[in-house]
């Protein structure tokens, strides 16, 4: 499983991403969502998905702070 990072809106998200059989996931904290692979990149994908997921609420930001 790979992954991608993002900033949107001042905030930093992740998401783990499968790509299978032509069929490309990313992996939300609520949800997922899927498309087939086509003339995009693997990351423009993945990004275009994340903020999918971002938009309805179903990928939360990472938390940066760190416990000491």
């Amino acid at each position: 499983m790979r992954f991608i990072e993002l900033e949107h809106l001042g905030k930093r998200y992740r998401a783990d991403y499968s790509v299978d059989d032509g069929v490309f996931t990313v992996f939300g904290d609520t949800g997922h969502q899927s498309t087939q692979t086509g003339g995009m990149t693997e990351e423009q994908t993945a990004r275009l998905l994340l903020r999918g997921l971002i938009r309805v609420g179903s990928a939360k930001p990472v938390d940066n702070t760190k416990a000491e």
